[in-house]
């Protein structure tokens, strides 16, 4: 029956939640001690009844064989009145203010009458079961009153008679414990072993703790260690709570002690983190060990301490006197303890929130700030020192580090300019250039006159070093280092003009115009700077760049004024006047192939002309047959010359087959074709883009679309094959997730499972990836690995939540839907194991509900449904055997009572998740579910993909699209023919199509919220039909769908409403018959 009782408790856990607290009341202190004083009396008189009740009851059972339970329990209520009565006289006492010792002589009367009372069990019933409790209680009475031999004898007897107790293990302790307090270590060492060789309990820990100062006080502190570390190895069992954790943590902070007289320092942070199990733990331990090194004086072990116990604490009361001793063992050490940047990092830290501590007292507060100030600058300038006496680069740029560290939070003038001084020297050593420049920039915005000159040059400088390698740059560093160069390129000509860097300043300046593509200014700098200094060794390039840029620019006439201006120049060297004459001359030939071209005034004929030039024999092959070419396809699609675009661009990749414009031209192709809704030529023209121009990026980028539009058209298989090379290619996490999502819509599970797990070894973080590797398993009947999975992969989704929360509610629905699985296999023979499972579905259907809409719905159903579940086995449950007809009758009223109250939490479970569906307009087979209050498929049924329909059909709204592709009624009768023939996947990119280019049309909307529906996609589809009455409410069509929607997911309310607002009876291939079966 006790295990009956605890298993309806249980129920009754999972079926109610937690009761309200009630609110805290303050009250007096004397009004709390006499409550308590009544409270003890009521204990008093409750206490002497039952010692009474018990008294008669030893009386009248003389020779029953239960006599000694009555005995035993005699004498537990008179140690329960002892207690009771020593409390009462405390609190009297207290409250007469009295002081001084308490006596309470009926105090150890009653103990000594429990004493007699155990002694007579042991005595007369020396067979009954539970006389190891009898002996130990005897025992502890006679230490409450300070027998101590007696109590060591009785324990000792407990030990001799009962060896296979539990109370043993105590016993012994106990007795161990007597003799360490009595400084008699050997026999102290001797009872703890005893207890060690007892089987295992929680007073294993005691022994070993004691046994560790045992050794402590022999001043053998290398055995000490050994005894700490096992207590603070050894797991906390679930029944041992928190005495057990006290103990461990008063092991861990003894054996700071013994662990620095016994062991090296090295390994000692790793050592203690292994032995804690939480941060607090950790941190607490780590103080005690760093000021345990720093009381001795060694400096160079507590530094690596105080530096971990920075880098977890979070204090702000402790942490400054922690950040003043890793500064102080730092400087104590004699060099044996190297500071780093990360120090500075540290020390400014706390420094910050030591800024913002108004609990401080305000002069406090400024006297501790700049005490970290001054240790912040001084290990940053040890650092700098330290760098310049090794000439290193990674120690220069630990210096750097330390400066910019330095600088986030003190930004005073009395330094900043010597930081930042220091700053930019220690960046340009390091040869982290663009960042020194920045530094150097500062410094000379902080001076004026002949003082910013060399600041200002070490800027340029800086700058022009760092775009010597600009593919290392970041896209900011690259952009502000040639914005940089510009700007104070030209500031410092103006201010220093004949200063003997000037020169060099003016052609960084046009390079840097060059790089930025702003040809025109390049173009004049350059000319000057060639025309200014015709020795200059870079005057050959500056003479190339500038014709190059007007070249760039097609501007013929500035190119040719730049060229003869330098061919004026006599000083250039021949070799150069030569190239440039070259140079003008192909320009000018350029020049007249562009006038030719453009000389024509018809674009059409315009666009024949250029494809003659590029079948003209003797130009075959060259750049002008490319370029005709190309131009020629630009001006056929911009005049929408379908068929000329596409004779043209396959004349481009027959003829260029490896050039960037017959790449162009391939991705061109398949352009058009899904511009006029030929959605598999265009996966088609990608797939071959890609297969020509295998290893460019592009090509990937192309195989990728051409995997997306196989997926929307039905064409699954190659879909799947598009993203396979796509993961070969890339082999990131990314795309093996797409691949895996694409294998899991082809039903390929094994496939999908393996390729999923392959995307989390990739990228840990990827919730798609679990998302899929959950789903393929529970298709595959892997109820236990889906959660196994899912669990391993749950600590590295969590930055999910901000990136991809949509995956990561599946994740977590996954989750429950595996564990739910396993809850309805477990029968009703198990039901403390089932019961135990509803807390975990909880746990994962709440965590998705709480990122989703959809999910929300889903899990709430889930859960109603295991509320019923479990109230079905509850009542199904096997009765125990052997039971009384009075105990059963219980029993089953029990269990009754639980499933009722089960199932009335159901309802409301499944009544809140159809009003909460009702106010979202979610419609899913899940809020079906709800509204039936029955089992549900998940998966709505789609169809399989059809062919397109016959190509006269097609064919006018296509040679319309040729001619527009924005034009919606062409994509209209198009995408209304897909759907008359069934084909809802081409169906839904041709109405998709319209929405992208005016989402208020809205019979596009309302054809695509059918097609939708059709696909097995009602939360979308109600989406498009919604939006399609928010254009036009008299939309009967739309209006109809919407409660054909409503009426198949369980909301009759919500369809005859709709219906109501229907003037006419709509039919035809896009309208759902459906719609009048909730007007019956």
């Amino acid at each position: 029956m006790k295990r009956i009782a605890l298993l309806c408790l249980l129920l009754a856990s999972c079926a109610h939640g937690p009761e309200a607290e009630r609110p805290y009341q303050p009250s007096s202190r004397a009004q709390e001690r006499a409550e308590l004083i009544a409270r003890l009396k009521r204990d008093l008189v409750k206490v002497d009844r039952s010692i009474q009740v018990t008294d008669r009851l030893i009386g009248e059972s003389r020779s029953a064989p239960y006599l000694p339970d009555l005995i035993f329990r005699q004498a537990e209520l008179y140690v329960e009145k002892s207690r009771y009565r020593f409390h009462l006289e405390a609190e009297l006492h207290a409250a007469a203010g009295r002081r001084g010792s308490l006596v309470v002589p009926d105090v150890t009367l009653l103990k000594q009458k429990a004493v007699s009372l155990y002694e007579r069990i042991v005595r007369e019933f020396p067979d009954f079961a539970e006389n190891d409790q009898v002996l130990f209680f005897t025992a502890h009475e006679h230490r409450e009153l300070g027998d101590y031999d007696k109590a060591l004898q009785v324990y000792q007897e407990l030990i001799d008679k009962h060896p296979k107790s539990n109370l043993v293990a105590e016993a012994l302790l106990i007795i161990a414990d007597y003799h360490f307090d009595k400084s008699d270590l050997d026999k102290a060492e001797t009872y703890y072993q005893k207890v060690l060789a007892e089987p295992p309990s929680p007073a294993h820990d005691l022994a070993r703790y004691k046994l560790g100062w045992v050794w402590i006080n022999r001043g053998k502190h290398g055995e000490a260690v050994k005894h700490f570390e096992a207590v603070a190895r050894s797991p906390v069992g679930a029944a041992e709570g928190e005495e057990a954790l006290s103990i461990k943590s008063l092991a861990l902070s003894d054996l700071v002690f013994s662990y620095t007289e016994s062991r090296k320092a090295k390994g000692a942070v790793e050592y203690f983190e292994a032995l804690c199990d939480s941060a607090n733990s950790f941190e607490v331990v780590l103080e005690k060990l760093a000021n345990r090194y720093f009381i001795k004086q060694e400096m160079q072990n507590a530094a690596p301490v105080y530096r971990r116990l920075l880098a977890i604490s979070r204090d702000f009361e402790r942490d400054p006197e922690r950040a003043g001793r890793l500064y102080e063992t730092i400087k104590s050490s004699k060099g044996k303890v190297v500071p780093t940047a990360e120090d500075v990092r540290v020390l400014v830290r706390v420094a910050a929130r030591t800024r913002i501590d108004t609990r401080m007292p305000e002069d406090e507060r400024m006297g501790l700030l700049e005490d970290l100030e001054v240790f912040s600058r001084d290990l940053a300038t040890s650092l700098h020192v330290e760098a310049q006496k090794k000439n290193d680069k990674a120690a220069y740029s630990e210096a750097a580090d330390a400066y910019l560290a330095y600088l986030e939070l003190f930004r005073g003038e009395t330094h900043k300019r010597a930081m930042l001084e220091n700053l930019a020297e220690s960046l340009f050593n390091a040869e982290r250039f663009a960042e020194a420049g920045r530094a150097y920039e500062k410094v000379a915005a902080m001076v004026e006159g002949e003082e910013r000159e060399k600041p200002l040059f070490s800027a340029l400088v800086a700058f022009q070093n760092a775009l010597k390698e600009p593919g290392k740059l970041s896209y900011f560093d690259r952009t502000n280092a040639r914005f940089g160069i510009r700007q104070l390129g030209a500031f410092y000509v103006k201010s220093y003009p004949q200063n003997p860097n000037a020169p060099k300043v003016k052609l960084n300046v046009a390079r840097a115009y060059y790089e930025e593509g702003e040809f025109r200014q390049a173009g004049e700098l350059f000319t000057a700077f060639a025309s200014e200094h015709p020795g200059d060794a870079d005057a050959s390039a500056a003479a190339h760049l500038a014709l190059d840029s007007f070249h760039s620019l097609k501007d013929y006439k500035a190119l040719a004024d730049a060229g003869a201006k330098l061919l004026a120049v006599s000083a250039l060297p021949a070799t150069l006047q030569q190239e440039l004459r070259d140079i003008l001359a192909s320009a000018k030939a350029e020049e007249l192939s562009e006038v030719v071209i453009a000389s024509d005034t018809g674009e059409e004929d315009a666009i024949t002309r250029l494809v003659k030039i590029a079948d003209d024999p003797a130009r075959e092959g060259t750049d002008l047959a490319e370029r005709a070419l190309t131009t020629a396809l630009g001006h056929a699609v911009t005049r929408r010359q379908i068929e000329v675009a596409e004779d043209v661009a396959r004349k481009i990749i027959e003829r260029f087959p490896k050039s960037a414009p017959a790449a162009n031209a391939a991705l061109t192709l398949a352009r058009l074709s899904a511009e006029v809704g030929d959605f598999d030529s265009s996966a088609a023209h990608y797939e071959s883009m890609a297969a020509q121009f295998e290893g460019d990026p592009k090509a990937v980028d192309a195989l990728e679309t051409a995997g997306e539009l196989r997926l929307m058209i039905g064409d699954l298989s190659r879909a799947v094959a598009d993203f396979e090379k796509v993961a070969a290619a890339r082999k990131d996490g990314e795309s093996l997730a797409r691949l895996a999502e694409a294998r899991l819509s082809s039903r390929d599970l094994a496939g999908a499972q393996q390729t999923a797990e392959a995307a989390l070894k990739a990228d840990s973080g990827s919730a798609r990836a679990a998302a899929v590797l959950g789903e393929a398993l529970l298709e595959q009947g892997k109820a236990p690995e889906a959660e196994q999975a899912l669990l391993a992969a749950g600590p590295a989704l969590q930055n999910a939540m901000q990136t991809d929360p949509e995956s990561l509610a599946k994740v977590y629905f996954l989750w429950g839907e595996a564990v739910f699985a396993q809850f309805k296999a477990i029968g009703p023979e198990d039901i403390e194991r089932k019961a135990n499972m509803l807390q975990v579905l909880q746990q994962a259907y709440t965590s998705a509900a709480q990122l989703g809409g959809d999910w929300a719905i889903a899990g709430m159903f889930r859960l109603a449904r295991s509320l019923d579940i479990l109230a079905a086995s509850i009542e199904q449950m096997p009765e125990p055997p052997g039971l009384k007809p009075r105990d059963r009758a219980e029993l089953k009223a029990t269990l009754q009572r639980q499933a009722s109250e089960l199932r009335v939490g159901s309802g409301q479970a499944f009544e809140a998740c159809v009003k909460r569906a009702r106010e979202l307009e979610i419609y899913t087979p899940f809020a079906l579910g709800c509204a039936t209050r029955r089992e549900i498929d998940p998966k709505l049924p789609v169809p399989a993909p059809r062919t397109a329909p016959e190509a006269s059909r097609i064919k006018p709204f296509r040679e319309a699209l040729s001619r527009d592709p924005d034009d919606i009624k062409a994509l209209e009768g198009l995408g209304q023919v897909l759907l008359e023939a069934g084909d809802y996947h081409r169906a839904r990119l041709a109405f998709a199509r319209i929405g992208e280019l005016d989402l208020n049309y809205g019979p596009a909307q309302a054809a695509l919220g059918f097609v939708h529906l059709k696909m097995g996609e009602p939360v979308l589809a109600v989406a498009a039909l919604n939006r399609a009455l928010e254009i036009d409410a008299r939309d009967a069509k739309a209006r109809a769908n919407l409660a054909a929607i409503k009426c198949r997911f369980g909301d009759e309310k919500g369809a005859r409403a709709e219906l109501k607002r229907l003037k006419t009876r709509p039919s035809g291939p896009d309208v759902d018959p459906e719609y009048t079966a909730c007007a019956k």
